[in-house]
């Protein structure tokens, strides 16, 4: 009998993965017309159905279903929340279909940072077994007869029962917790038998291998007691290398139910308290002035059947990514951008003409009067309302006119909508900061102009006026 060494190749599975990108693309217009607050108590709960991902907004303590909405690869999910931490959940799945990943990554929120750098140069603008012998038969014969029986065993590889129970734990419905029940059932049904094929067969082996080291010279019979030992071990080795090889397959198909039952385990005891429910990413921290991205990949599953039919496990591939956004949740949203005010400022002017002495006297040449102003920066704190095209804002605004800084405060209307750039219209008070004179005035004698200028110092104008102002394509 000769037993030749059996190669069974494996390789690796499929899997839904969490990843974190290096930048964040983000606009105060994304935050306003897409953003989704995630109040407290609610998490985001994630389906995938007919092989698209579908999200919704769930809240722990209710039990009312929700209707899930399609989630586009190419979309981001903005969520504002003032809960820590922001959690997704999503039903349990077979992780033969696809797996779960997550990773996270804290960037510098750039919508609050251009505001706060806006406001903050506003402020700074203002001024303040072959060969044995025949003899030797009849005390190896119990020998050989068991090597045929192990041989048989080793001929029933258990390749089409191990196909069977792959093919039925793929096929589970992991949406219900129903699915453990007929896990247990392929596990006693499929699985168990196969353990107990090859437990039968290494208990045959390890007969053997008794029978081998047990085997003791008889002189007066055989001679060749150290021949038979050499044979019969060297069988067994190649018996032990095509059984290796059939439990490396069977290992696999153990994995995947392990897996399983993980993933059963953790869907009956979730942090949340949510029944039936899998714990896919907590982000711990929602930091001030931060953005927290949370990349959502879809991935190839972790173990499969080949072309030949092997059971094989591989590593997952990216098939396919999700973006969610989170950032601290606030009721007034800032945003910066220039616009254009109409008003109505006086601005006095100052000259010099000469007396009866023929000295360089001071002048009131009059004012100057501005009704236009294009502001260089405007700063609106625009009120989160979501799923509104019209939004209210509080405004504050600032420039320099005429060489005079101007300061503005307001609010007004934010509009924005599919087929139109947005736009806003406000309305406030608008009051600039003027030169006049301090220990002159008009009539003294000057050396010239350069004694007025530097005679000059700034001097908050009031009343304040009305002011209309406009912005564009925000």
């Amino acid at each position: 009998m000769k037993f030749t060494n059996r190669i069974i190749r494996l390789g690796c599975s499929c899997a839904l993965m969490l990843c974190t990108s290096q930048s964040i693309a983000q606009t105060v217009t994304e935050i306003l017309s897409d953003g989704i607050r995630l109040k407290k108590d609610e998490y985001i709960f994630l389906k995938m159905k007919n092989g698209t991902l579908e999200y919704s907004i769930r809240d722990i303590n209710s039990t009312r279903n929700t209707f899930s909405m399609p989630w586009d690869k190419d979309v981001k999910l903005y969520i504002l929340s003032s809960q820590n931490p922001i959690t997704i959940l999503t039903e349990p799945n077979n992780p033969l279909q696809h797996l779960y990943h997550s990773e996270v990554t804290f960037t510098t929120d750039k919508t609050d940072s251009i505001a706060a750098n806006a406001i903050r140069d506003l402020l700074k603008s203002l001024p303040n077994p072959a060969g044995l012998l025949a003899s030797c038969t009849a005390l190896y014969g119990t020998m050989v007869s068991d090597i045929t029986s192990i041989n048989a065993s080793l001929s029933d590889n258990q390749r089409a029962e191990i196909v069977g129970a792959f093919k039925k734990l793929k096929a589970l419905d992991f949406s219900k917790s129903g699915v453990e029940a007929e896990l247990r059932k392929i596990e006693t049904d499929d699985i168990l038998p196969i353990a107990t094929h090859y437990n039968a067969l290494q208990t045959r082996i390890d007969n053997l291998k008794n029978q081998v080291v047990a085997y003791k010279q008889d002189v007066t019979t055989c001679q060749d007691a150290f021949i038979v030992k050499k044979v019969f071990g060297d069988v067994i080795k190649d018996v032990e290398i095509v059984k290796e090889a059939q439990l490396k397959r069977f290992a696999l198909l153990k994995k995947v139910a392990d897996d399983m039952n993980k993933i059963i385990g953790n869907a009956k005891n979730s942090t949340t308290g949510v029944p039936w429910i899998l714990d896919l990413s907590a982000v711990p921290v929602l930091k001030p002035a931060k953005v927290t991205q949370i990349d959502l990949s879809v991935l190839s599953p972790q173990f499969a059947l080949n072309d030949t039919n092997e059971l094989i496990e591989q590593s997952p591939k990216e098939k396919v990514k999700y973006t969610i956004i989170g950032k601290k949740f606030r009721r007034f949203v800032p945003e910066v951008s220039a616009g254009i005010a109409y008003t109505w400022i006086n601005f006095p002017k100052y000259g010099t003409e000469k007396n009866d002495n023929g000295e360089d006297v001071i002048t009131d040449a009059g004012n100057d009067v501005v009704k236009r102003l294009a502001i260089s920066t405007m700063v609106n704190f625009n009120y989160y309302a979501p799923n509104s095209q019209i939004l209210p804002f509080i405004q504050i605004g600032g420039g320099i006119t005429t060489g005079y800084p101007v300061l503005l405060l307001g609010g007004g209307l934010r509009f924005s909508g599919d087929g139109f750039p947005s736009f806003a219209v406000s309305c406030g008070m608008a009051s600039s900061w003027v030169k006049r004179l301090t220990s002159l005035k008009p009539g003294d004698v000057v050396t010239g102009t350069a004694e007025i200028e530097k005679d000059l110092k700034y001097e908050f104008n009031w009343p304040p006026k009305f002011y209309l102002g406009f912005q564009f394509q925000l």
